[in-house]
Parts: C-alpha cells; sequence; structure tokens
C-alpha cells in the first residue's frame, strides 16, 4: 500500500470509531497501571511480612546459638540450686524443710521452689501471714 493510498483510507474512517478506539485504549492503561499498583501492593505486604519474621527470629537464633533454649532455666540459674544464707529458713536443694525465725509475718524466699509438709509446724501458733515466693 502506497503512501497516499492509506491517506485516503484513512479519510474514509468515521470519526466516532477514532475517538471509541482512544478512550478504550485510554481506560486499559489506566487498568493496567491500576493492577501494577496491586501487584506492588502485594509484594509490599509480602516483604514487610517477611522483615517481620526476621526480626522476630533474630533474637530467638542468638539465644539458640548460645546454648540457651527458650523458656528453659540454666541450672546454674534455677532456683534451689544455690546456696542461701538466711537464718529463719532451713532450705536445702530448694525445699523449704523448716521455719526458725520468730517474725509472725513470714515472706519464704524466691530461691524456695517447695514447701515440706511440715515446715511450719513448730512455730504454726506465731505465725500470722505467709507470704510465697514466686518460685513456689
Amino acid at each position: 500500500m502506497k503512501k497516499n493510498d492509506l491517506f485516503l483510507l484513512m479519510s474514509e474512517i468515521d470519526p466516532q470509531y477514532v475517538s471509541e478506539a482512544e478512550n478504550a485504549t485510554q481506560r486499559s492503561t489506566k487498568k493496567s497501571e491500576n493492577h501494577l499498583g496491586i501487584a506492588w501492593q502485594k509484594w509490599g505486604a509480602l516483604a514487610a511480612s517477611c522483615l517481620i519474621v526476621l526480626l522476630c527470629a533474630v533474637p530467638v537464633a542468638k539465644r539458640l546459638m548460645n546454648g540457651v533454649t527458650p523458656g528453659v532455666i540454666p541450672p546454674d540459674t534455677a532456683p534451689g540450686t544455690d546456696v542461701v544464707e538466711n537464718p529463719d529458713f532451713i532450705i536445702e536443694n530448694g525445699v523449704l524443710l523448716n521455719y526458725v525465725g520468730d517474725d509472725p509475718n513470714v515472706v519464704i524466699p524466691d530461691e524456695v521452689i517447695e514447701i515440706s509438709r511440715d515446715a511450719f509446724a513448730e512455730k504454726g501458733d506465731i505465725i500470722d501471714t505467709i507470704t510465697i515466693g514466686k518460685n513456689v
């Protein structure tokens, strides 16, 4: 087809078809731009989620690499393993065996993890209150 023939055929096209084609092209361009925006939002949300997981996993991984298991008290810091110098209590391996103090308001130390059945038998008549430690 020659140049003159092309111009002749172009002049025969109804302008209404041309404007409809332009409108359709503009609509499809807007849709594809909107689709790209949604795709980037999805990828952004995925990247943010991965970052959050990574930030939460790093401290746990550091603890595991140092030999500390989450939720487990290391043996050297477990309640009852330390020797407690307390003149009011007889404590052996974390077990409160006997209260030998004279204070009517007893506060059980945090090192105690268990109380024997007869721990307060000898002083039961003078005790008003007993505050139990956090590890019992």
